[in-house]
Parts: structure tokens; sequence; C-alpha cells
């Protein structure tokens, strides 16, 4: 009489078809988050990007300036700047009316009166693809180590208080070849302001006093809306991607922008200051944790530059009147 039953090596074949189908079922899975992430990052970009033209509608066709002026009754030299970022200025048209009526825009963003305000997590400003492990705020700790002396305001932020950072960036200008042959971006305008002037910029289109540098009109964009990048992915902040590159200087800060709410850095923009292909330095250049990045155009639409992506064409996408001729990337 013949026993019933799996032999062992029947039993084994079974297991190992068992955990091949497992292994594709979470290769699956975490092919569909990733594609829910990227999709999230996506609409983020998409969204900041309307926000912005709402905002140019209301202001003269210009987008948000980042803008400084200096409090003098403080007589501590950081402390005296308040300097704040266009991101402040787009959340009323982001819906975030009431976070932005909690700024007192007298003070600076790391004044005890704004410091909460200021470490409001702000997910619309983050690739959810970035991962855990790196380095998505700035604490006191951190600020000390990525600004350098003249941009050190660690004193300012409370113990154990985090505040975010931006994985978006809109950039001032951008480096072809060398420093000599800068291309200049949508952002930078030619209108400087000394701090301490009391310019009242409202003729500008600007509600705000002591405007670091107004934006040209989107009119002014001779290159066209659609083939010109209004903002792009440039992940990681404060962490130097990929951990340990050499060359950069110690004043992360500069590059990298500040936290979210605030202008610090240079020109309260960004720059792509090399010409590092795609995701190769999170600090000057574009960088994410795609196989490329996501850039919203000044038309307002979201495209993707994959790492494949030659650099004149990259450089071609930021300038405003260059005057080149390519095809934006499907």
């Amino acid at each position: 009489m013949r026993r019933k039953g799996f032999t062992l090596v029947e039993l084994l074949v079974v297991i190992f078809i068992i955990g091949v189908l497992i292994a594709l079922l979470m290769m699956a899975v975490q092919s569909a988050r990733e594609s829910a992430r990227r999709l999230t990052c996506s609409h983020n970009l998409k969204q900041i990007a309307l926000a912005l033209h709402v905002y140019a509608n209301s202001h003269q066709d210009h987008l948000p300036a980042r803008w400084r002026k200096r409090d003098k009754t403080r007589a501590d030299w950081h402390a005296s700047y308040i300097t704040f970022g266009w991101r402040v200025e787009a959340l009323p048209p982001l819906e975030m009316q009431n976070l932005y009526d909690q700024f007192d825009f007298t003070r600076g963003p790391y004044d005890p009166a704004n410091i909460e305000a200021t470490a409001t997590p702000m997910p619309i400003f983050q690739c959810p693809s970035t991962p855990r492990d790196v380095s998505r705020f700035v604490d006191r700790e951190t600020f000390a180590e990525v600004a350098g002396p003249e941009l050190d305001l660690s004193p300012l932020i409370p113990e154990g208080l985090k505040i975010p950072t931006c994985d978006y960036q809109g950039f001032a200008f951008g480096y072809l070849q060398d420093q000599r042959n800068k291309h200049i971006c949508v952002w930078l305008g030619g209108h400087w302001r000394i701090y301490d002037s009391d310019t009242d910029l409202r003729g500008g289109g600007h509600t705000r006093v002591e405007a670091h540098d107004i934006p040209p009109r989107l009119a002014d964009i001779t290159d066209g809306l659609s083939t010109t990048i209004l903002l792009s992915e440039k992940a990681g902040a404060p962490t130097p991607l990929p951990t340990g590159i050499e060359g950069l200087d110690r004043n992360l800060m500069e590059w990298m922008g500040g936290p979210w709410a605030t202008g610090d850095g240079i020109v309260g923009l960004d720059g792509v200051h090399t010409r590092m292909p795609i995701n190769e330095n999170s600090i000057r250049g574009l960088y994410s944790f795609h196989a490329g990045v996501y850039a919203a155009m000044c038309d307002g639409a979201v495209v993707f530059l994959s790492e494949e992506t030659e650099w004149p064409v990259v450089m071609a996408l930021m300038t405003r009147e260059g005057g080149e001729r390519v095809d934006v990337p499907k």
C-alpha cells in the first residue's frame, strides 16, 4: 500500500517556488511604493509651480523675492537680520494662510516669535523618496556644522528643535563651464536694494520692503515658459551626498539655501556650480533619489530629467534668456 504525501525533494521545490513568488511580490510592492513616492514628488512640484503663478498674477507678474531687513533694535549681528525666502510668500496660494499668519515679519525666522512656525513640518517641500536616514532637518548642532562663521545662527535655535529643510530649489544661476561664464536663471533679477535703505518696493509688485533681489517678470523669460526650469529637485540637504564627497566648502549653508522658511545662502536661492552630471553631488548639482530629477517648468508642467540628460541640455533649460534651441524631455 502506497503512502500519500510529499517527498523531501517535492517539499523543497514547493518552498523554493513560494520563496520566489514572495520575492517577486516584495519587488512589486517596493516598485509600487516608489512609483507612488515619485508621483507625490511630481505633484509637490506641480502644486508649488501653480502657487507661484497665483502669486505672480497678483504681484505684477513677478515671482516672490527673497527679502532681508535689519532689526536695528538687536545688538547682536546674527540675530539682527530678518531674512525670509520665497517659500514663505508661496504659503497663501498653497492654502496655508494660517501658517503664513503665524509669522511676525518684523522679526527673523529664528526669533522666538517665529521659531515654532519655522519648525513646522512641510511635506510639500520634501520629496518622499529621500531615505529616512538622510537628514531632513537642521537642529542647533547640524546648523553649526554646515554653516560658516558669517552664517552661523545656531545659538538662536532651541536645543532639541528640528527645522525642516527643502528638497526643491529655485535657482539663481548656473555655471556652464566656469565662474566667468555665468548663465542667469529665472530667479535672479537685476534690482538690488541696500538692506537698510527702507525702500518701498510695492511699485515693483512686492508687499515687503527691503527685497534683496526682485526676480524678473515671467513675461521677460524670452526662452519661453515651457522650455525654462522654474524649480527642480536638489534633495537631501544638509547632508552632502554621496557621503564623503571631496572638494566642497565647509560653508554648506551657503549652497543649500537653509531651512524652508529662510533666505539663507547665496541670494536666498541656490545655484548649480559645476558641470556635474545629475545625481552626482547634492550640494552643487541637481540631485534626487530617483534615477534623475523632476523639474517644474515655468508654464507649470513637470518633466523628468534622467541621469543620462546631457549637461548642455540641463543648462539650456535653466537659462531664461540664453537663446538656446532645446527639446524638453517628456
